[in-house]
């Protein structure tokens, strides 16, 4: 009904208007997928990405009901706090778990580096007994 009015009053303008949307939703979509790249690139950016997945469905969910109860009213009783509660304890705990993550992968990557230069020197010993023993 709304979306009738406005072609009606002015089809140019809506046209114009839808033009512009879909600019600004092509300039948002790549910035999203650029960022999508950044974050897979690092060692944890998986986890990361399944995060991210989670908050926006988690946002979507909430979104969602939250409309539907404070715009619809449906006849049984829910209380919108309880349903705002509870998503902003789930979104606590993806940031707690998001933090965690980090700080595990940051551990296994020096872990990891400490084991590399430990092979490394392990390695240099061995060719340095080997080229004394060719001698």
């Amino acid at each position: 009904m709304f979306l009738e009015e406005i072609i009606n009053y002015s089809p140019t303008i809506f046209f114009f208007g839808c033009i512009l949307i879909l600019a600004i939703l092509v300039v948002f979509f790549c910035w999203v997928f650029k960022e999508l790249r950044d974050i897979c690139k690092r060692i944890s950016g998986y986890i990361i990405l399944g995060q991210l997945i989670f908050i926006l469905l988690s946002w979507g969910v909430f979104l969602g009901i939250l409309v539907y109860y404070a715009i619809f009213k449906p006849d049984g009783k829910v209380d919108v706090f309880t349903i705002f509660i509870t998503v902003v304890v789930g979104f606590l705990g993806t940031i707690i778990g998001v933090f965690f993550s980090e700080k595990t992968f940051e551990k296994i990557i020096d872990e990891l580096k400490t084991r590399r230069r430990y092979a490394t020197k392990k390695m240099l010993e061995f060719i340095e007994t080997l080229e004394r023993l060719e001698k």
